[in-house]
């Protein structure tokens, strides 16, 4: 039976992909949760992140980040390219790790928990673990999280240092193949509006404010860097937020049209279409996005043996500090 479980394990992982592996390790989580964040998002963060590995004294290649959630680790790719290598996201169970006292050092948290809460209240517990740490964080989570009594709490645990950091616009996520049994167009989701939640200690935060009023706001460009909720930009604020000016009827209906408009604009034939072009302009266009392809794979192998150096690097360090530890252990043990 146990020979029949692994051929029958075999043939589906060859069918739908090495995800599947990944999947039976989220006994925790719901398929909606197995979303990846945008590069977009990791973009608008990098000149804050920017900013605090150089508090730190650090550059930002040697700045550690940690992602204790784990989906299909696009994100190591996305900070690589603006310029983060030293990031920690593995497949583990996060929630274990705190029980067994096994976090890894980091300096800051990145992450987008899962917004399940059958199960777990991942943000609730994320939110914890963040105040007991008092390391700087940014989690992107949905707005109606600053609105939650437990979000309040954590916010009152770590004091003077929270922040949050709204995108230009709204972030879409893209579950990856072989994660959920839907349609190709339902894979993109964005389910809630969601913003960056942050803190960095006290002694770091009115740097933070001083940098952004200077600097920051442009180099985030269309981002709002806001310390209180009530000041957060309108169409930020949760629906429960009292402080959330409503819409008239009028203008929510002008908003509805307006909408229909854009999803129906480029959908029809005709001019720019690619019914109009000819033979050769799409054998033109054909291998120019061969060409674009073959490009990103090349890419993506280059980000790939980068990320495993720096994996590699960290492991023999690891292994380094351990032996060093036992070492000692056994000269004390001697001396006694």
């Amino acid at each position: 039976l146990l020979l029949l479980f692994k051929l029958l394990l075999l043939i589906v992982v060859d069918c739908l992909g090495k995800n599947v592996l990944l999947m039976l390790r989220f006994d925790r989580t719901q398929p909606a949760d197995h979303c990846e964040t945008p590069a977009s998002a990791y973009k608008d963060v990098a000149p804050l992140l920017t900013q605090i590995a150089t508090f730190l004294c650090k550059s930002p290649q040697d700045l550690t980040i940690y992602d204790p959630y784990f989906c299909a680790g696009s994100m190591k790719r996305h900070l690589l390219r603006v310029g983060f290598p030293d990031v920690i996201n593995e497949c583990r169970d996060f929630y274990a790790d705190i029980y067994n006292n096994t976090i890894p050092e980091y300096d800051v948290l990145v992450t987008n928990p899962p917004y399940s809460t059958d199960n777990y209240n991942h943000i609730k517990r994320l939110m914890k673990f963040c105040a007991d740490m008092k390391k700087p964080f940014l989690i992107l989570q949905p707005v109606y999280v600053y609105t939650k009594e437990y979000f309040k709490e954590v916010r009152d645990q770590l004091g003077t240092g929270c922040f949050f950091l709204t995108p230009s616009e709204r972030y879409l996520y893209k579950t990856p193949e072989g994660f959920r049994n839907v349609k190709e167009n339902q894979l993109t989701t964005s389910p809630f509006v969601s913003l960056w939640y942050g803190y960095v200690p006290e002694d770091m935060f009115d740097d933070i404010q001083s940098w952004w009023t200077s600097e920051g706001h442009a180099e985030c460009g269309g981002c709002v860097f806001r310390a209180k909720s009530d000041r957060l930009p309108q169409r930020f604020k949760d629906s429960h937020d009292p402080t959330r000016r409503r819409r008239r009827l009028k203008q929510r209906r002008a908003k509805q049209c307006q909408e229909k408009k854009n999803t129906s604009v480029g959908s029809g034939k005709g001019k720019g279409g690619t019914s109009t072009l000819t033979r050769k302009q799409r054998g033109l266009l054909l291998k120019k996005e061969k060409k674009e392809k073959l490009k990103k794979e090349n890419q993506e192998q280059e980000e790939h043996n980068i990320i495993d150096e720096v994996d590699n690097k960290r492991k023999k360090s690891k292994l380094q500090t351990d032996d060093d530890a036992n070492e000692k252990k056994k000269k004390s043990k001697k001396k006694k």
